[in-house]
């Protein structure tokens, strides 16, 4: 695959750079790669258009408890334009299986939005993906690894509807997005859940209740990528809702990330202290990054 050089352009959401936030992982080594966005804590209201949409990311050392979230939004993203040089054989025969041309393209579009974030990460087009082993197992069907040429850069993928969210770290993470759900969905699924994310939804108003569910699954969805288990381990085993942070999961912090109206999406990090949030740095892919270049 080709690895494009310089930082990724994208959005800035305030301008500002702050501090890292409380909680985060042992020290990590120097920043790899051509880097990352302006520094800014999490913000859960929905993203609007940017005024600095075209502008070119500042280029910072990644402090302990950050995490690199990109959004690729697929609205106009063309099939036929697709770079799936970049891809493993596997990948591509696991697009051309989708029936629906819109989940082809999602995929498709994901997975080499994927290669060339990690590979201005990494600063090579040269790396190796595997498996880590299974928390349940042990054998190597767990969350995506880098394995080669540095195994300490972490990463998570996901994508719903037109969104694609990726999520790189000096530490495990994990990411997702979902859109919200119907309320009957709502309402068979949020009996699966820990007692307090029940309370939490059901005790919002009844037509904000989507959007709450929705954002407590992305937080459960994102913590069992994080540790590797998925949905094979209970829903109602741990507590990650925004309301009480200190019944988290002893070492992970998490954070909702702001993204267009309609979808809830959310991050997190493995980190030594309980509570707080990880620092988000978040840009915007532009399309032209999964396109054949030149195209």
């Amino acid at each position: 695959m080709s690895a494009a050089g310089g930082p990724l352009p994208g959005r800035v959401r305030n301008g500002q750079t702050e501090g890292a936030s409380h909680g985060g992982p042992a020290p990590p080594g120097p920043a790899r790669g051509p880097a990352l966005g302006a520094r800014h804590r999490p913000e859960t209201e929905a993203a609007g258009p940017s005024a600095v949409e075209n502008s070119v990311m500042t280029a910072v050392p990644a402090p302990p408890s950050s995490v690199l979230v990109l959004l690729l939004d697929l609205e106009g993203v063309e099939e036929a334009l697709l770079d799936t040089s970049v891809l493993e054989a596997e990948e591509r025969e696991r697009a051309a299986a989708f029936i629906r041309a819109e989940d082809r393209v999602r995929y498709t579009a994901a997975h080499i939005a994927l290669r060339r974030a990690l590979a201005r990460r990494l600063d090579t087009d040269t790396f190796l993906l595997g498996r880590a082993p299974c928390p349940g197992c042990g054998k190597a069907h767990g969350r995506p690894v880098v394995v080669s040429p540095d195994p300490s850069v972490h990463f998570s993928l996901s994508h719903a509807g037109r969104l694609v969210l990726i999520a790189i770290a000096d530490a495990p993470v994990g990411v997702d997005a979902e859109a919200a759900p119907a309320a009957r969905t709502v309402k068979e699924l949020t009996p699966s859940l820990h007692p307090l994310e029940r309370s939490d939804i059901e005790g919002a108003p009844e037509q904000e209740r989507p959007m709450e569910f929705a954002r407590v699954w992305t937080r459960k969805e994102a913590y069992l990528k994080g540790i590797g288990t998925g949905l094979s381990r209970g829903l109602d085993r741990d507590y990650v809702g925004a309301a009480r942070p200190r019944e988290h999961p002893a070492g992970w912090s998490l954070a909702d990330t702001s993204v267009p109206a309609g979808y809830a999406a959310a991050v997190a990090l493995l980190t030594p202290e309980p509570g707080g949030e990880p620092l988000l740095e978040t840009g915007n892919i532009p399309k032209e990054m999964v396109y054949v270049p030149g195209r």
